[in-house]
């Protein structure tokens, strides 16, 4: 049992970043609603203490196809959300603007790209930071989350 820093993107093609004293590693996001509580419940039963961040919607800016995907997300950020609290775990709620700022994106007018630029700069910027880990753009962001929590960047 020991201490964990746990960064989540909460989208459906999100990802989960852990860091612990023996690893740090990063899994997609589970498919279903019950594999995503399974998991958060699973956490508690390897580590001491575990300190959540996890990314809140953003206010504005959606780049997405309906008003359905958003609900979707929002209904996926409540459940983590939840499951956490259910595990008495403490929660940081980060504000995508505040971590991608803290790690360097708004540098040099970086705000004006589009949702494809910004992915991929942030990928790319995942795997310069963390050049040891298996980064994706899938998995980019809560490895991001977890580096700048790491750091304290965040506080």
């Amino acid at each position: 049992m020991s201490l964990a820093l746990v960064a989540i993107d909460a989208g459906k093609s999100g990802a989960i970043a852990i860091k612990h004293p023996e690893a740090t590693v990063i899994i997609p996001m589970p498919g279903t609603d019950m594999e995503i509580c399974e998991f958060i419940a699973s956490l508690h039963l390897k580590h001491r203490d575990i300190e959540v961040w996890l990314e809140e919607p953003s206010k504005g800016g959606w780049s997405v196809q309906s008003k359905a995907s958003v609900a979707t997300y929002y209904f996926g950020v409540g459940l983590l959300y939840g499951a956490c609290v259910a595990q008495g775990f403490t929660i940081h709620r980060v504000d995508p603007k505040r971590w991608q700022k803290a790690i360097g994106y708004h540098a040099a007018g970086k705000e004006k790209m589009t949702y494809a630029q910004r992915k991929s700069w942030l990928y790319a910027r995942a795997r310069e930071l963390m050049p040891t880990m298996d980064i994706t753009k899938d998995n980019a962001d809560a490895a991001l989350i977890l580096y700048a929590a790491e750091r304290g960047l965040l506080n």
